[in-house]
């Protein structure tokens, strides 16, 4: 008995070595197929250091530049040998990525014991397509063109940035992508920051929403919610600043899904924050100093 269990723990360790093995051989070939800025990210642990609690996630983009589209791979332990991978799909309404997420999970779910993530992949667009085929035939889409929203918002300070990240997480849905550039706080030697726990400041949230309406419910929210810690450690409300707010025609929104991205300094957000502002008229940089000047205002 004790070495038929030696051996079956042998043999699942066997297997699982090999699945960490043939997860990184996909991971490769994925990240050549998607090697354009910002195109494959990957968000959980490599295969080799992958547990039952942080299996390996990756964020793949594609799509045209009307119908951009972010899914989300989750690659469990047993993967591809006897179980399956996830996909999560982002970029229009929650009842749309729910449908497409549904159809991708069916075809990974297609030959079984075999790599599948960029197969799946492939056929993003085609699913997409249907998708939203299946929405204008249903009358969906004979309500005019869709406006979207993009909404520019300062937050001048984070003090607990895990649960404030987690809360915009929360407040980003029904098809909203939401970019996050922030700066860290190196320097904690400040009583106002004794119960921070990775503080950011300068943080400029730019949200894509499918109508005002939803923009104005996500403002609604970061105001009134407690979305942050204080100094004391309890839960506060630390809403942000309304910067830039204007309209995009269906097709014009660039952001996906939800992003978080370091800047270093007020060049390097320059670069990331040029392609995003209002193009009529232009924002310049000291309008933007001049209204944060101004949030920060007693």
């Amino acid at each position: 008995l004790c070495r038929s269990v030696v051996f079956r723990r042998v043999h699942n360790l066997a297997i699982m070595a090999g699945n960490a093995q043939r997860q990184s051989d996909e991971l490769e070939v994925l990240e050549a197929m998607y090697a354009g800025n910002g195109e494959f990210e990957l968000l959980g642990p490599q295969p080799v250091e992958a547990t039952e609690r942080n299996l390996v996630q990756v964020r793949v983009r594609g799509g045209a530049d009307a119908t951009p589209w972010a899914v989300v791979v989750t690659l469990p332990l047993g993967y591809p040998a006897d179980a399956r991978p996830s996909f999560q799909f982002e970029g229009f309404t929650r009842a749309q990525s729910a449908a497409i997420s549904e159809q991708l999970d069916s075809k990974g779910s297609e030959n079984a014991g075999e790599e599948c993530v960029s197969d799946v992949l492939l056929c993003v667009d085609e699913v997409v397509l249907s998708a939203l085929g299946d929405a204008s035939e249903s009358g969906v889409a004979d309500a005019g063109p869709v406006v979207w929203c993009r909404t520019t918002v300062l937050i001048d300070q984070m003090n607990n940035s895990k649960v404030y990240l987690r809360c915009l997480k929360e407040l980003c849905e029904d098809g909203m992508a939401l970019s996050v550039f922030y700066r860290t706080i190196n320097s904690l030697n400040n009583a106002k920051l004794s119960a921070a726990v990775d503080p950011f400041r300068s943080v400029y949230c730019v949200l894509d929403a499918p109508s005002k309406a939803l923009a104005a419910s996500f403002l609604k929210g970061l105001r009134t919610q407690y979305t942050d810690t204080g100094c004391d450690g309890k839960p506060t409300k630390n809403g942000g600043t309304v910067l830039e707010e204007f309209e995009l025609e269906e097709g014009a929104q660039t952001l996906v899904g939800f992003t978080c991205v370091e800047y270093r300094s007020e060049d390097e957000l320059e670069g990331h924050m040029k392609a995003l502002r209002n193009p009529a008229p232009p924002m310049s940089r000291k309008g933007y100093k001049a209204l944060r000047k101004e949030a920060n205002a007693p």
